[in-house]
């Protein structure tokens, strides 16, 4: 009633979770579209769930039937009532067809560290798969998620992506310790200056023990202090991350 009042025409409430999928088939077969829009707890997702398969299993079954996922504990509703409109008729206008379903439904195990979870996933899948009666579909179904477990590239490059931005922000921070020594070593008149942030920056490894060696020499106390033997801490810089990279922070802050 409220998705009515709302302007959601043509819905229906299917007062439980047990949908008669015989009766959802036989609307898809006089032209019309059906999209599922159970709620968002664990009972309305079974339920989807159970649905899909049900569906899978028939030999009736020639698509024609969409899925919504709501966010999760939320019923339509809430939605309406917490002035979610906008996202429910933005999901309402882009359900999801059977496969993307289960690219959805799979996520969890796909999307997993665990190797047994992944191990899972493709046993769920290759069950799913197996249990479709329509011949027609099961190929194209087949050959839709063949050599290709749901999201599992899309997965693998955002986790690659996630690598090689922790790689890069800890390189960042090399650097950056690097430069700040080296610019601490070679302008003595400097020192002064970024005593506060050299002293309670947060190194890491071995340019943590640098500035530590650096404190315990009492280089803080005069910018006449003595300057450090500049060959024996790149030295150790160099030990540390490699020449490459130090040849470049030289060029910056040496001559």
């Amino acid at each position: 009633m409220k998705l009515y009042q709302f302007g959601f025409l043509n819905c229906v409430a299917p007062l439980g979770t047990s949908i008669n999928h015989e009766k959802v088939i036989e609307l898809t077969k006089k032209g019309y579209e059906v999209i599922v829009c159970l709620d968002g707890d664990l009972a309305g997702r079974n339920a989807s769930i159970r649905l899909m398969n049900n569906l899978l299993s028939s030999k009736d079954f020639e698509l024609g039937v969409k899925f919504v996922l709501l966010p999760k504990n939320y019923d339509p509703d809430l939605m309406l009532e917490t002035d979610l409109k906008d996202q429910l008729t933005k999901l309402i206008n882009q359900p999801l067809n059977i496969e993307q379903f289960i690219d959805k439904y799979l996520e969890k195990y796909f999307f997993s560290n665990d190797i047994d979870e992944q191990f899972k996933g493709s046993k769920v899948l290759k069950s799913i798969l197996s249990s479709i009666e329509n011949v027609d579909l099961k190929k194209i179904l087949n050959k839709y998620f063949q050599n290709k477990p749901p999201n599992l590239k899309s997965h693998l490059k955002i986790q690659n992506k996630q690598i090689s931005t922790a790689e890069m922000g800890k390189d960042l921070k090399s650097k950056f310790s690097a430069a700040l020594i080296l610019f601490y070593i070679e302008n003595p008149d400097s020192r002064e200056k970024i005593y506060d942030l050299l002293a309670t920056a947060k190194f890491q490894s071995k340019f943590k023990d640098i500035r530590n060696e650096i404190i315990k020499k009492n280089l803080f106390k005069s910018t006449q202090s003595p300057r450090l033997n500049f060959r024996e801490q790149s030295s150790s810089l160099q030990e540390c991350e490699g020449d490459s990279w130090l040849g470049r922070v030289q060029i910056g802050f040496g001559e």
